[in-house]
């Protein structure tokens, strides 16, 4: 079983474009709408994957009515937190082989609300192999909420985060299993810019010593990099025709935690195999799927690289 918190759910609508005029009417080609919010995400992959999962997710009961119907399109298991925000409105524009984005802020929650939250989060993971709290936090949360969170459930499961900013720096000395950020997150916690293979390996070793056992580094179009202990590995990316980037870094995350029982490698190629789906598909509603046999093609073709071991053939 694995768990997922969406502290900030929306209702997604993506618009495909031919392209994009500031300042002028755009007809849309495609349009979609469904529920969404990082948690969300993975939970969604991971009923594609056939891997058991419940979605945690603060919502308002009155304005619920839409987003657990879109929910349900994708067999999602939501289990609601009942709260008086209501849900936010995300909009993705597809253009000219771009993908630009338009959140909305999560309304705050009250202390009574966060509490809420956390029991029930607490309450699942004890239930849990993996936890994954996905997504931004309201503004006004306590910058220590996420690592309180953390730290209160370390010993119950594996706590995965996936979030950014001031939220996801706190959270590094709370030592949780596994932090999923991007490029631009990884650049932002370190203060340092990622030009290369070299600074990607650097800044995955940086970032497991403030305290996560295990870094995933997504690195878009050059790839992601694994980093624990005693493992160091770069994912090759694949030549892909992008036709949308959103949801990939969850993919990623959702392919990997949900095979990870199946050995380090395969887990990599299957979270890589599920993110490049998702790239190469446009639509929010596609019934995306990966084969045993595509997993296995990545790692056939010497995509898996253990940069350790690369660099001690060279001594």
């Amino acid at each position: 079983m694995i768990t997922t918190l969406t502290p900030s759910p929306s209702l997604d609508l993506e618009y495909q474009l031919a392209s994009l005029q500031i300042g002028a009417v755009n007809r849309a080609s495609y349009f979609g709408q469904r529920a969404g919010g990082k948690g969300v995400n993975v939970s969604r992959v991971l009923v594609r994957m056939g891997v058991a999962t419940n979605a945690l997710v603060p919502l308002n009961e009155s304005e619920s009515g839409t987003f657990l119907a879109s929910a349900a399109i994708d067999n999602i298991p939501i289990k609601p937190i009942e709260i008086e925000s209501g849900v936010r409105f995300n909009v993705t524009l597809l253009h000219d082989q771009k993908t630009t984005k338009i959140n909305a802020a999560t309304k705050a929650w009250s202390k009574k609300e966060s509490k809420k939250i956390s029991d029930a989060f607490h309450a699942q993971a004890r239930k849990s192999d993996f936890a994954v709290i996905g997504g931004s936090l309201p503004e006004s949360t306590p910058i220590h909420w996420l690592a309180d969170l953390v730290k209160e459930n370390n010993k119950r499961t594996r706590i995965v985060v996936d979030s950014s900013g001031p939220a996801l720096k706190e959270v590094l000395a709370a030592s949780p299993y596994l932090i999923k950020p991007n490029r631009d997150e990884a650049e932002e916690l370190l203060n340092s810019p990622i030009r290369d293979l070299a600074d990607a390996k650097i800044a995955a070793q940086e970032l497991r010593r403030l305290g996560p056992e295990t870094i995933l580094l997504s690195l878009g179009s050059s790839g992601s990099i694994y980093c624990s202990s005693d493992s160091l590995i770069h994912i090759l990316p694949a030549e892909l025709n992008v036709q949308n980037t959103v949801g990939a870094g969850d993919a990623l995350l959702a392919g990997f935690i949900g095979s990870f029982d199946k050995g380090l490698e395969f887990a990599l190629a299957c979270g890589t195999a599920w993110a490049e789906a998702i790239i190469s598909n446009h639509g929010l509603h596609l019934d995306v799927s990966v084969q045993e046999s595509t997993v296995k093609r990545i790692i056939s073709n010497g995509r898996i690289k253990n940069l350790l071991q690369a660099e001690s053939s060279r001594v």
